[in-house]
């Protein structure tokens, strides 16, 4: 067997290079790839909780629910009774855990009068993971005007949503005063 001297391999300093070149590259490349991935997240978490909200919006079209009548005046639906009645969406998060059917709502407030009525829709969503719909470090109910991928946080997910046993919320949107939950939708 002949041994053909010129033949060239890369020398060690060679695949040094190369290795240090891309490292870096993944250096740059990880960070993006990762803000990209849980940008995506938020946007579908978002995008999750508002076929919630259209389907609570749909039914109290339909007269499933009770429309709140007095200046606000409001309706609370549970994920749990809306989550049969989705026709896109399911009882999982894009964070892989489950919605918390249970403490987790749709808020339809009557922010007109009783002669003309004009409702409002408000979320507050929360699932297994401690993701949830809120505002600094607090799970709270947000306007489906107001909603966008950097009001969804991370909680402790045993903090959850909190009704107040008064049926009064106070909402930061609400432009004047706090919602009274005059019917609450059991299952």
């Amino acid at each position: 067997m002949k041994f053909n001297k010129n033949k060239r391999g890369f020398t060690l300093i060679e695949l040094l290079a190369v290795i240090v070149i891309l490292g870096i590259l993944l250096a740059i490349a990880i960070p993006a790839v990762t803000k990209y991935i849980n940008s995506s997240k938020k946007s579908t978490f978002i995008a999750n909780v508002r076929e919630y909200m259209n389907s609570a919006s749909a039914g109290a079209l339909a007269n499933e629910y009770p429309n709140p009548v007095a200046h606000n005046d409001a309706t609370l639906i549970k994920f749990k009774v809306i989550y049969p009645k989705l026709e896109r969406g399911g009882a999982t998060s894009p964070y892989d855990g489950d919605w918390d059917l249970e403490n987790s709502y749709v808020l339809i407030v009557n922010a007109g009068t009783p002669e003309d009525p004009n409702y409002d829709l408000y979320v507050a969503a929360i699932d297994s993971k401690g993701y949830a719909i809120g505002e600094g470090s607090t799970a709270t109910f947000i306007e489906y005007a107001l909603l966008k991928p950097n009001n969804v946080i991370q909680i402790p997910a045993k903090t959850g949503v909190t009704i107040p046993s008064n049926k009064q919320l106070t909402i930061a949107s609400v432009k004047d005063g706090s919602i009274t939950i005059t019917n609450e939708v059991k299952e």
